[in-house]
């Protein structure tokens, strides 16, 4: 899904920039690129003027006919991470997880065991210099389950819930808005590596010598 929300976006700049050469007001007519029905209108494009015009027009069509393809196959990818978060409720109890992050973490996460924090690039390596403490971004991990922790800690930053109010005591300690978050990241990662090995993890079979 993340290749194609990243297709998505170079297509949707792709057309963007050809609808600004053939008209900088398109806005006006097309203010977004994020409904289906929009680009489906794209695709039937036309405009009169210029053989170069008529190029740039078909140019717009074919992009939104791509756009589109990829607009459907995000859609579909969704609705099946959903379905998979529907068997991880579980996560779901942890503020800024619904069911598409529940799937992409158990997407992520496997059965697995290992420290998540860490996994994840959440775990910071220090950083200091003269005199004050600082951390960096641990450069090992999953970039992926970093994002998801990043997206989850936006979420609960922004809402009013003991996230939000995490951050705000982190920065009433000195640390600026960054490292606050990226604390919060870790105390999210610790919250879901308890849920997940506490309901979904692989039990461990004892062995006899």
């Amino acid at each position: 899904r993340r290749r194609v929300m990243s297709q998505l976006a170079r297509l949707r700049d792709q057309l963007h920039d050809q609808l600004f050469h053939l008209d900088p007001d398109y806005k006006k007519r097309f203010p977004r690129l994020v409904k289906l029905e929009t680009v489906q209108q794209l695709e039937r494009f036309r405009c009169e003027g210029t053989l170069l015009h008529q190029v740039r027009a078909e140019g717009v069509r074919h992009t939104a006919a791509a756009l589109r393809v990829q607009m459907e196959r995000a859609a579909q990818l969704t609705r099946q991470i959903e379905q998979l978060g529907t068997r991880y409720e579980a996560l779901g109890q942890i503020e800024g997880v619904g069911r598409l992050k529940a799937g992409q973490l158990a997407a992520v996460l496997g059965t697995h065991s290992f420290a998540i924090a860490a996994f994840s690039a959440a775990s910071p390596l220090e950083a200091s210099s003269a005199g004050r403490s600082r951390h960096r971004l641990n450069p090992a991990g999953d970039r992926r389950l970093n994002s998801i922790l990043y997206t989850i800690a936006l979420t609960q930053w922004r809402g009013t819930g003991e996230g939000h109010a995490y951050i705000e005591g982190q920065m009433g300690r000195g640390k600026s808005w960054r490292e606050a978050v990226r604390a919060l990241k870790r105390f999210i990662a610790r919250r879901i590596w308890t849920v997940w090995h506490r309901q979904y993890a692989a039990p461990t079979l004892a062995t006899s010598a």
